[in-house]
């Protein structure tokens, strides 16, 4: 009897079925092989991947640890004018961000550093506005107030889109020396340059390491009442200015002096100078921003 050739029979089939399985694995491969070669390709042109519609553009952001109620955000130069924080839009700093309660009373402000940053946290659970003061040679590509509301808590993120100023600044011819001091006005913003100024104040005695040899602006303000009073510096990048508080205009009556930023969270009735100096002999244009909100006796100790 002759033996069935079953083993044969299913060897062939085995080596036809590895070789069809070969032929039907060639598209596949050479479709990775196509792939790999087209992203090898559009990396070496600087090509990037294109984010699918159902993604979101604005980059995650990671903020620092915040107490609710909070609120954070981003200055960001806005490069292509959507008035949104896209990937590779570099910072701003020096823009100054105050937070003011509905009613416009101010609450608190600081200025941005290098990477545009800033927050306000453990605020109280309330409504507030959210303002930006453009930095000296920009403009804003997105609304400078926002109201945000916080009244159930939680954190909030709020960015601000620049631009720089699309015509080129004027070159400035300084008045010099004006009258001084200059009258200042709670909650106003002033724009002005130390070169009007003269140089008389070189050191205070707040900070008797400063050299402040630059030319410099005398402001005068009056209190009518104790209460806080904040002033915050802005100016261009390259000048390095710094602002002093007197009790009477001589670098010896001195406060307090700080690179742009000064806050004291309660003065007595009375006159105070602020100087805008340069360091170095530094001189330039800047942003002055004064808040000193008229607060109502405190009710508790009201007899």
């Amino acid at each position: 009897m002759r033996r069935p050739l079953t083993g044969k029979k299913e060897y062939v089939s085995n080596r036809r079925w590895g070789r069809s399985l070969h032929l039907r694995m060639l598209p596949l491969f050479g479709s990775f092989l196509l792939l790999g070669f087209l992203w090898a390709w559009a990396s070496a042109h600087g090509w990037s991947v294109v984010a699918s519609p159902n993604e979101t553009p604005t980059p995650t952001s990671t903020p620092p640890a915040l107490q609710a109620p909070a609120v954070f955000g981003y200055v960001y130069e806005d490069r292509n004018l959507d008035g949104h924080r896209d990937p590779g839009e570099p910072p701003v700093p020096m823009a100054y961000i105050s937070l003011k309660y509905r009613d416009g009373t101010p609450v608190a402000g600081l200025m941005t550093k290098d990477d545009g940053f800033f927050s306000f946290d453990a605020i109280t659970a309330t409504t507030y506005l959210v303002e930006e003061i453009d930095p000296p040679g920009m403009v804003s590509t997105s609304p400078n107030q926002v109201s945000v509301d916080l009244s159930e808590g939680g954190i909030v993120e709020v960015d601000f889109g620049d631009r720089v100023r699309p015509t080129p600044t004027p070159t400035y011819t300084p008045t010099p020396n004006p009258a001084q001091p200059i009258s200042l006005t709670c909650g106003a913003v002033y724009s002005d340059d130390t070169r009007r100024g003269l140089s008389r104040m070189n050191g205070y005695s707040c900070r008797p390491t400063w050299d402040e040899s630059g030319p410099e602006l005398i402001y005068e303000v009056t209190l009518g009442i104790t209460q806080p009073l904040t002033a915050a510096l802005a100016y261009d990048p390259g000048l390095d200015l710094d602002i002093f508080l007197l009790t009477e205009m001589t670098p010896t009556a001195c406060l307090d002096g700080e690179d742009v930023y000064i806050s004291r969270e309660s003065l007595a009735p009375g006159t105070y100078y602020l100087v805008v100096d340069g360091f170095g002999g530094s001189a330039g244009p800047f942003h002055l921003r004064l808040e000193c909100p008229a607060l109502p006796p405190n009710p508790s100790t009201t007899r």
